[in-house]
């Protein structure tokens, strides 16, 4: 009796650790419903990939116009100042005119979620030819640190130094980037490429906090560049100075920036013409005050820029004092079965401060420059999309124009020809 006793206390747990390995717990369903990507629209997520490869998967084409820095974007031929370039909805004009301080390379792609490519301008903060969105990664409420080194040794001497802490809904980023130009595949260097007295010695520092005040998304950034070579243009990015910050709920956003640029031809050998460097100087500051929603967008923008020639005394006040108030509002119809219609109507007013020097200008080349410009930038698409047993079948048809007013020419504009896509 006691033997059987003791031999069932030693199978009776056996049998019940068997029985519970064999439970079968049924859990409550759960469906996620993702609306199908409109035609002309792509999203990539940036993840653990250099932000030149995730453009370019994205069907952006970079245009290279020196040492890092220097990229400007295209796609499908189109002009660059017709594709807005935006983050997070918040506008980040170039204060240069060749656009080197235009904000496509400037943040870090460590910061970046995201990327949005729409080729359309149906977008609220779309310009005439499309929109580039970059959408911030948020802070996470768990305590971390991060920490990257990035460099390049073969075709240059480039050095990238990032570091985050993030906690609470709060993150602190810095970044350094340093650069000394490079060689091109037959070993030529630089400076013997380009007429340079040595090689620029680029720096760039980065600084971004965000965080989380209840409902409330809060944030400040500052940049600082300087010494970034341009040698397909006469003059170089000697110092630039971005800095600015933003509040936001949801997709309801506020924001404000302010960028200081200078440029001239200081890292360039003398010439015959040129002995005294620099010879020419060009000094350029932005300040941009915006709010946005995923229907209507907003902003005002103050552009001034001085061209300066020491040697002849010469100051030229190259955009007097430009002041613009740009507004629009995008909305979207369901057609049922017959698609859907989306359009787009918006309204430019340019502003020019120095009036003095427009008047000048029009007493010295014999035109009639206006002090005020209206622009009416509209879009119209209409699109549909269906969904068969292995996928879906998506297809839209789009025009665009932008007209212009002026005192001298009352109607004048560019019209963006109609544009089709088709995916699936």
């Amino acid at each position: 009796m006691i033997r059987l006793v003791l031999a069932l206390a030693l199978v009776l747990p056996a049998t019940a650790t068997i029985l519970d390995s064999c439970w079968l717990h049924q859990l409550e369903s759960v469906t996620v419903t993702a609306p199908a990507p409109r035609p002309g629209q792509t999203s990539t997520a940036l993840g653990g990939s250099t932000l030149d490869h995730a453009l370019e998967e994205a069907g952006i084409d970079l245009i290279r116009r020196g040492d890092l820095l220097s990229m400007d974007l295209g796609v499908e031929g189109l002009t660059r100042q017709d594709l807005e370039i935006r983050i997070d909805g918040e506008r980040h004009p170039p204060a240069c005119p060749n656009r080197m301080d235009n904000a496509l390379t400037r943040f870090s792609g460590d910061e970046m979620e995201s990327l949005d490519l729409h080729r359309s301008g149906q977008a609220a903060s779309a310009g005439l030819g499309g929109l580039v969105q970059y959408h911030r990664r948020r802070p996470g409420r768990d305590m971390a640190a991060m920490a990257g080194l990035k460099t390049t040794i073969l075709a240059g001497s480039a050095r990238e130094v990032g570091a985050a802490v993030e906690g609470l809904g709060h993150r602190l980023s810095i970044r350094a980037l340093e650069s000394r130009a490079y060689k091109d595949d037959e070993g030529r260097v630089f400076v013997g490429l380009y007429p340079y007295v040595d090689l620029p010695d680029l720096r760039a520092r980065e600084g971004h906090w965000t965080g989380a005040l209840g409902r409330l998304e809060v944030g400040a950034f500052l940049q600082r560049s300087r010494d970034v070579p341009f040698p397909y243009l006469k003059m170089d990015e000697r110092r630039t100075s971005h800095w600015g910050g933003y509040l936001a709920q949801g997709d309801r956003r506020v924001y404000f920036n302010r960028t200081d640029h200078l440029m001239d031809d200081g890292l360039r050998q003398p010439t015959a013409q040129s002995p005294l460097r620099p010879s020419m100087i060009s000094d350029a500051d932005i300040t941009t005050l915006g709010c946005s929603t995923p229907r209507l967008d907003f902003w005002w923008m103050r552009w001034d820029l001085v061209n300066r020639i020491p040697a002849a005394g010469i100051r030229n006040h190259m955009i007097p004092d430009l002041r613009r108030f740009s507004g629009s509002w995008q909305q979207e119809l369901a057609l049922g079965r017959f698609g859907w219609l989306s359009g787009r109507m918006g309204l430019v007013l340019d502003q020019v401060g120095d009036i003095d020097r427009v008047d000048a200008q029009q007493g010295r080349l014999r035109v009639d420059p206006p002090h005020r410009r209206l622009f009416l930038p509209a879009a119209l698409a209409w699109g549909a999309q269906h969904r068969t047993g292995g996928g879906w079948f998506a297809g839209a048809l789009e025009a665009a124009s932008a007209a212009c007013w002026t005192a001298t020419r009352p109607w004048a504009g560019r019209v963006c020809a109609p544009r089709c896509w088709a995916q699936s």
